[in-house]
């Protein structure tokens, strides 16, 4: 499993990166100039080079903008997780393939099931959100057709009533559930993340782009 402490941490560009080390290497030295004056005296001793970078400058940075390419990728892919047994420890929700799909009651059922699994183990699975998400997705279909063919369906005239009434879910969450489940639903190994729901949407756009590219998109789209 991927170390929480990780999860958050910032990422910074190379250059940054790069005077972070050459002012850990400088306090290093400073620190072992200091052993040495206080052992062998002031014999032959300068006082180490400090880099010509500032390091002050990286204090006065805002926040950077959205990740995208190679930093998202490896930013995601960091936060796998890697233990394949993780998801048998937890109420999963179920796969929408394992039922008949094309009977509104039947998907209404499932929802309520999985609903409170999602509530109970939200922050630990973006697989149960994607699995839930694809849920919404067939009864959202469901729905309207049903629509189609008369104006109140079990008792509501909208989606947005439907929901709430049925199942309990205000249509805001259920919209970014829906719509992170049709964004990732031909990638599975977004499945294996072990970041919040919300981190995850935060990156939407920039996944968006990312899967266009056929190299992430294949990683991406492995089971």
């Amino acid at each position: 499993m991927v170390d929480a402490s990780t999860q958050n941490r910032y990422v910074w560009d190379e250059h940054d990166l790069k005077t972070i080390q050459n002012y850990r290497e400088y306090y290093i030295r400073c620190l072992n100039f200091i052993d040495t004056l206080e052992n062998d005296g002031p014999v032959d001793l300068k006082f180490p080079k400090k880099p010509t970078e500032d390091l002050s400058v990286l204090l006065g940075k805002t926040k950077k903008g959205p990740l995208s390419g190679d930093l998202l990728h490896e930013y995601l892919a960091q936060n796998l997780i890697r233990n394949p047994n993780h998801f048998s420890i937890i109420m999963k929700v179920s796969e929408v393939s394992e039922i008949y799909r094309s009977n509104l009651n039947e998907v209404k059922y499932c929802l309520k099931t999985g609903y409170h699994r999602l509530q109970k183990h939200h922050s630990t699975s973006i697989q149960n959100c994607l699995d839930f998400g694809e849920w919404l997705l067939l009864a959202y279909s469901l729905f309207e057709k049903e629509k189609l063919r008369r104006s109140v369906v079990d008792g509501c005239k909208t989606w947005k009533i439907w929901l709430s009434t049925h199942i309990g879910l205000c249509d805001g969450y259920g919209r970014q559930l829906r719509q992170m489940a049709q964004l990732l639903g031909n990638y599975p190994k977004f499945r294996q993340l072990g970041i919040s729901f919300s981190e995850l949407r935060k990156h939407r756009q920039q996944i968006a782009l990312l899967m266009e590219n056929p190299q992430f998109a294949a990683f991406w789209g492995q089971p």
